[in-house]
């Protein structure tokens, strides 16, 4: 078993090299994925659909992490994420724009697996960048 904050950056790397086996790998059977800007995701299968149809809307999507700490089983980090929406999803059309938006992630791990991932972003940023809500 791996300390906290090596587990978490081979789940990234996996997800950013869109490796779904090696992301389920490193996923605790009922992991819970909480987001600001959505309903909580329960269950590693759950939990990978949800990194699949990111990576299916944002195929060119790169993550920069930085700010690392971690503490006891938990670990947090900042992230800046990039790509292009070039792919319609339900209420949202492909505009073809670049966006760029920023957070923060907290992650438990128990047991070598990811336990808990709560993620805190700017989705109303996003929106704006993807023209669903008006420049402020």
């Amino acid at each position: 078993m791996g300390k906290p904050t090596e587990v978490v950056r081979q789940a990234q790397r996996a997800y950013d090299a869109g490796d779904v086996e090696a992301l389920s790998d490193l996923l605790a059977p009922d992991v819970v994925r909480v987001n600001n800007s959505a309903p909580a995701v329960v269950g590693r299968d759950a939990f990978l659909d949800v990194a699949a149809m990111q990576r299916r809307l944002f195929p060119d999507v790169m993550v920069e992490r930085t700010h690392w700490v971690e503490e006891d089983e938990w670990v947090a980090f900042r992230f800046r994420a990039t790509g292009t929406n070039s792919v319609e999803a339900p209420g949202l059309p492909a505009t073809g724009r670049k966006v760029e938006f920023q957070g923060a992630a907290h992650v438990r791990v128990v047991d070598g697996k990811i336990a808990e991932q709560l993620e805190v972003s700017d989705e109303a940023g996003f929106f704006r960048q993807i023209g669903q809500l008006p420049d402020v």
